[in-house]
């Protein structure tokens, strides 16, 4: 997300601040941001839905980073995890009422 990128750049990185990248606030601002957008006329549907599908793949990005940074026993150094996107996302077609179903198998 730009914001915690822009942290990271400053070297003012923390765990809150990337926790507060993925709060209601900055995500519904960019959701805001395409929606004005798409009612200027500005964009199309497709990219409405790119737009949303874009939003939802870098929070989950951030989301995996973080968690991955604060395991306490990691057998390597990066990530080996695929995150599998299936319905709506999966398809790249989020709209404003979509919501990420995230799912954690057990072994």
């Amino acid at each position: 997300m730009p914001a915690h990128e822009a942290w990271e750049r400053s070297g003012q990185a923390d765990e809150e601040s990337l926790l507060d990248t993925l709060t209601p606030r900055p995500i519904t601002a960019e959701v805001f941001r395409t929606l004005v957008r798409d009612v200027e006329g500005h964009i199309t549907v497709e990219q409405v839905a790119d737009d949303l599908s874009a939003l939802a793949d870098a929070t989950l990005q951030c989301a995996l980073r973080w968690s991955w940074s604060h395991l306490k026993q990691r057998h390597r150094d990066a990530p080996r995890i695929a995150v599998i996107a299936y319905g709506k996302l999966g398809g790249k077609e989020l709209g404003y009422g979509s919501d990420l179903d995230v799912v954690f198998p057990v072994r």
